[in-house]
């Protein structure tokens, strides 16, 4: 374990308002994190925060470590420099990174990026975090500004990012001083907590993070919960796991009857009390006789980059660059399926509509999981490209959500309140399984997909198969769920 009294970081701060527990594990048990990895989140900040640079450009960057940093900082802004990036300030408890200082004639100015488009809660806490330890180090800052992405600018190929454009400053300085002092308060509990001898207590641990925990850490946070505990309750909030926690209530079966208002949620508790399932076959039927052969399944993987990639698109775009389609085409008949794949640095959405709509007649039901993201990605494309906009729009008319099955009709107690075809699938048909496939969730496949598009991949052929064989899974799990239900 590592050593006591050690300084708290501005994210060693943001990790423990998410959680006292997980950033003392963080920080203090460092063996915890060996199978961390830089998320595609955090390189993104990155990039954005180059780009930011360009705003304020010829700047003196700070890029030594330790207290060497604080030396290096002090030392610049004596000179005439008036733009230092990650200038550092450090006190007896506390090291604070800004982005981006500028000195005009009213004085230094703080600037903090990030790849959000608007403001956050944790943005205050964040900024407030730099400006109470560049304040202790007698640095005083004349304004708090945050530069975020404008979701309004629309790329264009032949000028490149346009910063400017791209991003867009706001002055916080009002609403940071305004909860300074409650931030105060709060990093100097956070010294003291992170430095204990062992983790503080928290009421309830927390149900997700802001980034995915390395699987050693997750393991050691959530030890002592077992399966079918509060936390797998659909939808339960925070004060409601504080008070389950109070009484040590853990398991769902020691949830008292009728604990919430919810009758989806209280219907979860008797299920898993009962370790039964709610099915509504007559209902099932009713849906499943209104569908039209031939039989479409369709999953789509997309990216949405902050940084655009293509003419005329926007930050955060949603692009599909993949789809796997199985086709029955009348009852009894044999499965098909076709698939695409873009793995160049072109926008795919040309080509994708292109085959998806010879792929896919004119007539049928298309069967999708969570309709209003396939939904979403037909409207996008026949905005982009109008002479597409009449057969995607057709194609939306005909979707089916398998998913809406298992929000009502179909409910069982292993399913732990939620409609992901992943807790579906282990349940319903656990001979068929993502944990042998290379990529085996819509992140990795994200993350694949940009690595094709980026040039990054050492293995480009398996990359791409196993891209492709997680998408033709997702379609092929709809397909034997559908055949599961229509054995019912």
């Amino acid at each position: 374990m590592s050593s006591l009294s050690q300084r708290i970081s501005k994210a060693d701060y943001l990790r423990y308002l998410e959680c006292p527990r997980f950033a003392w594990l963080w920080k203090q048990r460092p063996e915890l994190r060996i199978d961390c990895i830089n998320s595609r989140l955090s390189d993104q900040g990155d990039a954005v925060e180059k780009i930011a640079h360009e705003l304020f450009p010829k700047g003196v960057s700070v890029n030594v470590s330790g207290n060497l940093s604080n030396q290096h900082t002090l030392s610049v802004m004596e000179t005439k420099e008036t733009v230092i990036y990650q200038a550092t300030a450090i006190t007896s408890a506390f090291i604070a990174k800004a982005d981006i200082l500028i000195k005009d004639d009213l004085g230094w100015h703080l600037y903090e990026v990030k790849s959000s488009t608007k403001i956050k809660p944790e943005h205050i806490a964040d900024i407030g975090f730099q400006a109470s330890v560049f304040t202790d180090c007698g640095i005083t800052l004349n304004s708090l500004n945050i530069i975020l992405v404008d979701t309004t600018y629309i790329f264009q190929k032949n000028k490149g990012i346009e910063p400017n454009k791209f991003l867009y400053t706001k002055n916080i300085s009002e609403k940071v001083y305004d909860d300074l002092l409650d931030i105060q308060e709060k990093m100097k509990k956070a010294h003291k907590d992170l430095n204990r001898k062992s983790p503080p207590n928290v009421p309830s641990l927390k149900k997700s993070f802001k980034y995915d925990l390395p699987k050693t850490l997750e393991k050691c946070y959530r030890q002592h919960v077992p399966e079918y505990s509060i936390y797998d309750i659909s939808n339960i909030r925070k004060p409601k796991l504080d008070e389950f926690c109070k009484k040590g209530i853990i398991k769902i079966c020691d949830v008292p009857d009728r604990s919430f208002k919810s009758n989806a949620m209280n219907l979860q508790v008797s299920l898993t009390k009962e370790k039964s399932s709610k099915v509504n076959i007559s209902s099932i039927r009713e849906q499943l006789d209104a569908l039209e052969y031939p039989l479409y399944f369709l999953d789509y993987e997309a990216i949405n980059p902050a940084i655009p990639l293509f003419d005329k698109t926007h930050p955060y775009d949603q692009i599909p660059f993949q789809y796997s389609l199985h086709k029955i085409p009348k009852p009894g008949a044999r499965l098909q399926h076709t698939e695409f794949l873009h793995a160049d640095k072109t926008n795919p959405i040309p080509t994708l509509v292109k085959q998806l709509t010879h792929d896919i007649g004119q007539t049928g039901t298309i069967i999708v999981w969570n309709q209003s993201f396939e939904k979403r990605c037909n409207r996008y494309m026949g905005k982009m490209y109008p002479r597409y906009k009449s057969q995607l729009e057709s194609i939306n008319l005909r979707v089916f959500d398998l998913m809406g099955i298992f929000k009502e009709k179909y409910i069982d107690y292993r399913f732990k309140g939620s409609c992901s075809i992943k807790s579906i699938l282990p349940v319903l048909i656990p001979e068929l399984s993502y944990s042998e496939l290379d990529i085996q969730h819509g992140g990795m496949a994200i993350d694949g997909i940009l690595d094709i598009v980026e040039n990054k991949v050492i293995d480009r052929p398996k990359l791409i198969t196993g891209l492709k064989e997680y998408c033709k899974l997702d379609t092929m799990a709809m397909v034997r769920i559908f055949e599961f239900l229509n054995d019912l």
